[in-house]
């Protein structure tokens, strides 16, 4: 590491997460990243419901839907594994090359 840098993991105190702390941070936040499944798109696999670390997706009547927005934690897992491209950012679709997924994990082992 260069001098006079630091390690991203010893800034306690962000700008961003006095922000999120705050009502409006948190109301900026969650209306930035929105999710959102498309109706049109979701075929009721579950595959979010299962990535969700909140469990606040549920599919019913083959749709999926999001229980209680502000339960949201914003990681994008439901955006990021969906094989459809269901789950919307304020109703953006995430193009297929843009989703993420970390090379070392698959959707399997956050089951296990």
């Amino acid at each position: 590491m260069e001098a006079g840098r630091r390690d991203l993991r010893e800034v306690r105190g962000s700008f961003a997460a006095a922000l999120a702390a705050t009502g409006t941070g948190a109301a900026l936040v969650s209306w930035a990243f929105r999710q959102e499944p498309d109706p049109d798109r979701c075929n009721g696999c579950g595959l979010c419901a299962k990535v969700c670390p909140c469990s606040n997706i549920e599919v019913a009547g083959g749709r999926a839907r999001i229980r209680e927005r502000g339960r949201c934690a914003h990681c994008m897992a439901c955006v990021h594994f969906c094989p459809r491209q269901a789950m919307t950012i304020r109703g953006r679709r995430v193009r297929p090359e843009l989703q993420y997924h970390h090379p070392g994990v698959t959707a399997a082992d956050l089951f296990a």
